[in-house]
């Protein structure tokens, strides 16, 4: 629970278009995988492709056995990978977290993106990856920079809602 006594939640930023910020709370729940779920499920039916920074910086607790397997099981649909294959132009999970990180490789170990995914230890290494990524496939960012501010602002924003 955060400190207001509100429940933590998942957050999508989508206005950094096509970088996708997804801020992971303290605790992932099942009902914060099917939020994601449902956001992931949202971005597709944009139709349009993009790169996704998923940010587990906050994360403090390693999913649950019910909670990797409603993920594995949703990753693991041939519909969502034919999907992400044509949307996602890359996706990077920012981990600072060991006990993340290793929560992070077993579901690396269960499945395989078709996508280009990295770690990254912080968000200028997770932004710089997008960029590039993007860049290769001719979509435009904001510019480094700005994208970094604006990213910046969201996660400072999305963690005052928690407090």
């Amino acid at each position: 629970m955060a400190a207001s006594g509100r429940k933590q939640q998942l957050t999508v930023v989508t206005l950094t278009w096509p970088v996708v910020l997804m801020v992971l709370p303290a605790v992932v729940t099942d009902h914060e995988i099917r939020a994601l779920i449902e956001a992931t499920e949202s971005v597709y039916a944009r139709g349009e492709r993009f790169a996704m920074i998923v940010d587990t910086r906050a994360t403090r607790s390693v999913p649950g056995a019910l909670e990797r397997k409603l993920l594995i099981d949703w990753l693991g649909r041939p519909e969502h990978a034919e999907t992400l294959k044509r949307l996602s132009v890359a996706s990077v999970t920012v981990v600072e977290s060991a006990l993340v990180r290793g929560s992070l490789q077993a579901i690396l170990w269960l499945w395989s993106p078709p996508n280009p995914h990295s770690v990254a230890h912080d968000l200028d290494e997770a932004t710089r990856y997008v960029s590039e990524r993007l860049g290769r496939e001719g979509l435009s960012t904001l510019g480094m920079d700005d994208l970094r501010r604006t990213l910046d602002r969201e996660v400072a924003q999305q963690r005052a809602r928690l407090r």
